[in-house]
């Protein structure tokens, strides 16, 4: 008979672990990986597009070191990848295997995606915008990158210079930096965002706040933090 450690180690995954907004962020223990990598393997667009909607990381790294560009490329899922490229997928990221998603795609022989990763990679790198700042210091991230490689310390730089803490990324998406911190649950960048002037309410392209963000990515001290900044 299962144990109650078993029952509960089964319960964790079964039946909708992946749709729950307070698992957005964490690694099923019984797939061993998360709610994006899922969905981008098995094709289910929808369901990544609500994902990063809600600013999950597009680069989280979930069994065997996939990513989710890795398993939306490697099954040949072309409108994902996409949409995951758009929204700074990681095209360098190495697997466990240390293969790329493009190295997957010449392996089953997706010509089309390994392609568009390809040119995609090309465009990014002549196109990259440098931040210069008053005090010297440069990046080749913009604030939201940085926010979703959680550099504090270089965020911090950034946010002393004057920079538009409430500034939306120009891909559609309409998400600001504090959007981004809550989607990803950092609440030590949501909490320098907030003291540094980032508008809680506003709204994405997809009309969610930051609290709706919070709430439905299951992060409740986040949100508690932001209702009670709000309250004042």
């Amino acid at each position: 008979m299962p144990t109650n450690s078993m029952m509960n180690f089964y319960e964790d995954d079964f039946p909708d672990y992946f749709i729950k907004g307070e698992n957005y962020h964490q690694k099923s223990k019984l797939m061993l990986t998360y709610p994006i990598n899922f969905f981008s393997r098995n094709g289910c667009y929808d369901e990544v597009l609500k994902l990063i909607s809600f600013g999950v990381d597009v680069n989280s790294a979930g069994d065997m070191g996939y990513t989710p560009l890795h398993e939306a490329a490697g099954n040949g899922f072309y409108e994902i990848v996409s949409i995951l490229l758009a929204n700074e997928a990681n095209t360098s990221a190495l697997n466990e295997f240390r293969k790329t998603a493009t190295d997957i795609t010449r392996e089953n022989k997706f010509s089309k995606i390994e392609n568009f990763i390809n040119e995609f990679s090309k465009k990014k790198i002549n196109d990259l915008k440098k931040i210069q700042i008053e005090s010297g210091y440069f990046s080749e991230k913009s604030l939201h990158d940085l926010i979703r490689l959680k550099k504090i310390d270089d965020i911090r730089l950034i946010l002393q210079n004057a920079y538009d803490v409430n500034e939306v990324e120009d891909d559609g998406w309409g998400m600001s930096p504090l959007h981004i911190a809550v989607g990803i649950g950092d609440f030590s960048i949501v909490k320098l965002l907030i003291d540094c002037g980032a508008d809680p309410m506003q709204e994405n392209s997809f009309g969610y706040n930051s609290i709706d963000i919070a709430f439905y990515t299951g992060s409740k001290n986040i949100m508690d933090y932001i209702y009670a900044k709000i309250k004042g």
